[in-house]
């Protein structure tokens, strides 16, 4: 009986080290981009790196959760946990690397998410 109660306490503090690495990444994000604390920034900056920052901690929560939609395969999880950090870079570069490796593949999970309920 205590070995299972142990080994559900381990699954839940598994799970929660899973979801708070993504928050983890937060205050990173403002010491690489001083603009998210509104220094020498525009509006429009603002709104992209809100926008940014936000895509990318999904992207990182949803790859370390391992389901988006649809349980995330491997290579996927991968592919959508390096958009998600690319996006933590304030260049436009990576934000625009970042989103459309993101985009592309929560489209996927979302064509994979399909196709399951329609075998269902």
């Amino acid at each position: 009986m205590s070995g299972q109660i142990t080994l559900k306490i381990k699954q839940l503090e598994f799970n929660a080290s899973k979801l708070a690495i993504a928050v983890f990444i937060v205050p990173y994000m403002f010491c690489f981009n001083p603009a998210m604390l509104f220094i020498d920034t525009t509006v429009l900056q603002v709104v992209q790196i809100a926008i940014t920052s936000f895509v990318g901690v999904f992207g990182v929560a949803a790859a370390m959760e391992g389901y988006c939609f649809a349980m995330i395969k491997t290579p996927i999880r991968i592919l959508i946990a390096a958009g998600g950090l690319l996006l933590i870079h304030p260049a436009l570069s990576t934000d625009i690397a970042g989103l459309a490796i993101v985009a592309v593949c929560l489209f996927y999970q979302a064509m994979i998410s399909k196709k399951q309920k329609v075998i269902a």
